[in-house]
């Protein structure tokens, strides 16, 4: 298991993940050797992450795919109270992809490919408002891609379905 603790947000954020299932296969030190790996957990909230690729150490480089399903949003309200006057997030986030990561000294090298976005069940509302002043039943980004490089995020699509917005200005 794998306790996660960020107490510089109040209140702390507090993660665990248990099980984690790591397999690592034909791993080597030597340059150029790449070995593979799969792994697959499970946080306490029911989060799950998922995950294979390929592993190089010498120079290090990591490919593959990944899968995230089912992070509930209010798991962010820590990071959004100093920012926004909100109530906790309601919904789930999924996110996959597949990723490339590089570092040859200085440089790191960050790249994702088929990156697909999924949010279910959003509600944002004010911090003492009843009713959400934006809700999404469904929303899914497809198609995008990430260049840590060259700064840029791109989605090939946007799909959303159901819900509404209710702003007032005072």
């Amino acid at each position: 298991s794998l306790d996660f603790a960020d107490r510089k947000v109040s209140p702390s954020f507090t993660a665990r993940l248990d099980p984690i299932d790591l397999t690592l296969t034909g791993l080597s030190t030597l340059p150029g050797r790449k070995g593979e790996y799969r792994f697959d957990t499970r946080s306490v909230s029911g989060t799950r992450l998922n995950g294979q690729g390929k592993l190089q150490l010498q120079p290090l480089a990591v490919n593959g795919a990944f899968a995230l399903d089912g992070f509930q949003l209010a798991h962010l309200a820590p990071y959004l109270a100093g920012h926004l006057k909100i109530a906790p997030p309601e919904g789930r986030l999924g996110l996959d992809g597949n990723y490339r990561v590089a570092l040859s000294e200085p440089r790191l090298s960050l790249g994702l490919e088929g990156l697909g976005l999924r949010l279910d069940g959003l509600k944002l509302r004010g911090a003492t408002d009843k009713e959400p002043s934006l809700a999404v039943d469904r929303l899914r980004l497809e198609g995008g891609r990430f260049d840590l490089e060259g700064r840029s995020l791109a989605f090939a699509a946007l799909t959303l379905q159901g819900g509404g917005v209710d702003l007032a200005r005072d």
